[in-house]
């Protein structure tokens, strides 16, 4: 499946599988290709280790700006990391109702050091959103300036904003840190909201650097991850990488049984059984050749044979499934002028379409475009 790419970009899944031995392609390769990849895919650190020990293949400027780029993910992992933890600290003691989602978090729970996982911002999960007014109070105090939506003055003008985005922005111009503060679960969900409601009733406790944050109990939080990458038609290997590793180190903790579940009580799962495909392509029988319990628990840290059989038979008679991995495969090796383009734009709309479960997901997708982009129309009125 994975054979219509630039040359690059199936060296770079070698890579990140974990094969050492690897052939590089002939006079159509780029080492700088493979590097500008690794870097857009946010992998860096996973392919900073190959590079170590290969440092024949790279040239000395090359080792440099991966070496330099892997000091600032470090620095900006830490930075972050501190933040989080001032963030959390505070939300505590305001006795707030909230979830920490990927981030440091997920970096420590799975990688065990943040260097490995490159983050943008902080995503915080708010659980009721009556309680959004308190959380801004908190984050303002910690030196957060409000940003999206500050624009919106009116009760009515927030509330089409908040139905629209599902998060409202902050950023630290002094730590440099960006916060997402999520108010919603899931995206475009009107008519399905009700599917999340129990999304976050069972939240646990995840001792961070000595500061007790809430986190998703592991079936529900390998879901979310699915869920979320595939709304980004996995756009980053990246997030791929965290999936594959949090399955890994979580193995077991996890009912694959229950995974499964709660994706179909959710209507998530297109996007589960699209993570399993795509794993299965890239990492081979690694991921899918082990033996389940009597609990439905992995003991090894890979998928269950049962697990990869169904997603290869739905791989098989879902056009919808196949569908949505060329588009993730076309992603994978384009620059923004593809996403950003006619043909991606519109790609990207059928992929959603597709990644809907049913009629009133679809629905939910149309109302949340439409909603959207009426922001651009408000702030054109108000000016």
């Amino acid at each position: 499946m994975l054979n219509r790419f630039d040359a690059e970009i199936p060296v770079l899944l070698k890579i990140l599988s974990g094969e050492e031995d690897i052939v590089l392609p002939g006079k159509d390769f780029s080492t700088d290709q493979l590097i500008r990849l690794a870097l857009m895919h946010r992998v860096t650190g996973q392919f900073y280790q190959y590079v170590r020990h290969h440092p024949g293949i790279f040239s000395d400027e090359q080792l440099e700006l991966l070496d330099k780029r892997v000091k600032q993910n470090a620095s900006r992992s830490l930075l972050q990391l501190h933040e989080l933890l001032r963030i959390c600290r505070e939300f505590n003691r305001s006795g707030l109702s909230y979830a920490c989602m990927k981030g440091p978090q997920l970096a420590k729970m799975i990688y065990g050091r943040e260097a490995l996982k490159e983050s943008v911002d902080l995503d915080i999960m708010l659980v009721n959103e009556s309680e959004l007014e308190t959380a801004h109070r908190v984050l303002i105090e910690l030196g957060y300036d409000q940003s999206n939506l500050h624009d919106y003055k009116s009760r009515f003008a927030k509330k089409i904003f908040l139905l629209g985005k599902r998060e409202v922005h902050y950023f630290n111009a002094i730590s440099g840190c960006h916060v997402d503060l999520h108010i919603r679960a899931a995206a475009n969900a009107y008519l399905t909201a009700g599917r999340f409601r129990d999304l976050f009733t069972d939240l646990q406790s995840y001792d961070l650097e000595g500061i007790p944050v809430p986190v998703l109990p592991p079936e529900k939080y390998l879901v979310f991850l699915c869920y979320h990458g595939a709304l980004h038609q996995f756009g980053r290997l990246g997030w791929l990488m965290d999936i594959r590793f949090f399955i890994i180190n979580m193995a077991k903790e996890l009912d694959f049984n229950k995974v499964e579940w709660i994706a179909r009580s959710l209507g998530t799962e297109r996007a589960l059984f699209l993570v399993f495909i795509l794993l299965k392509e890239i990492f081979g029988t690694e991921m899918a050749g082990s033996k389940t319990g009597g609990n439905g628990t992995v003991g090894n840290g890979t998928f269950t044979d049962e697990m990869a059989s169904s997603a290869i038979d739905i791989l098989k008679h879902n056009r919808s499934i196949r569908y949505m991995i060329g588009v993730s495969e076309r992603i994978w090796s384009r620059d923004a002028s593809y996403t950003l383009g006619f043909r991606g734009r519109l790609e990207r709309f059928i992929y959603l379409v597709m990644l809907s479960k049913d009629f009133a997901a679809k629905i939910d997708l149309i109302a949340g475009i439409l909603t959207r982009n009426l922001l651009p129309v408000m702030r054109w009125l108000r000016s």
